[in-house]
């Protein structure tokens, strides 16, 4: 049987269910679940059982509405929680260029400097000591700036997955929170 068949089959027996839509959503989603974990429609369908079994699973059953209106509110909740989740690796991965091309600036600037003064300094005659002190230092600061940048590198390097996990762990958190 197929999915289009068994609920329309679900739906005539659902007849005097006031909450008949409800229920049918549920075996859908039951089934297109099913078959997007790899399962065959016919032979998932097969496992739910009949149609009569299920309406009288139904009668018996008066935790089964509740049961089905929980499925709708776990897919709701999952929905939010990976939105949620994408919209903290995009800021991640934002986060991570702008770190990123702000290392590569300072890493380049400062081997600029370092060459250029270096430079200056093997090519010209510096004969006074404030124009030494000036070269010299200049070199010193461009030194300084690869090394700012290599240590913001090395630094996005280690802990940017950490701090993806650590953003989905609160905003875990935070819908856990917000739905009690």
């Amino acid at each position: 049987m197929t999915k289009l068949e068994f609920l329309q089959q679900l739906k005539t027996g659902l007849s005097a269910y006031s909450d008949q839509a409800e229920i049918l959503n549920y075996y859908e989603e039951l089934i297109d679940d099913a078959v997007s974990n790899g399962e065959v429609e016919s032979e998932f369908i097969h496992k739910l059982g009949s149609i009569e079994q299920i309406i009288r699973t139904l009668k018996k059953d008066a935790n089964f509405k509740l049961k089905v209106k929980n499925r709708e509110n776990y897919m709701l909740r999952e929905v939010i929680s990976q939105a949620s989740k994408g919209i903290a690796l995009f800021f991640t991965i934002i986060g991570v260029i702008v770190l990123g091309s702000i290392s590569i600036s300072f890493i380049s600037s400062g081997g600029v400097s370092f060459i250029t003064y270096l430079v200056f300094l093997l090519t010209k005659d510096v004969s006074r000591v404030e124009v030494l002190i000036y070269y010299v230092s200049s070199m010193v600061l461009g030194i300084g700036l690869v090394m700012v940048g290599v240590v913001i590198i090395t630094t996005l390097i280690k802990k940017t997955k950490i701090w993806l996990d650590k953003a989905i762990v609160k905003i875990d958190h935070i819908i856990k929170r917000r739905q009690k």
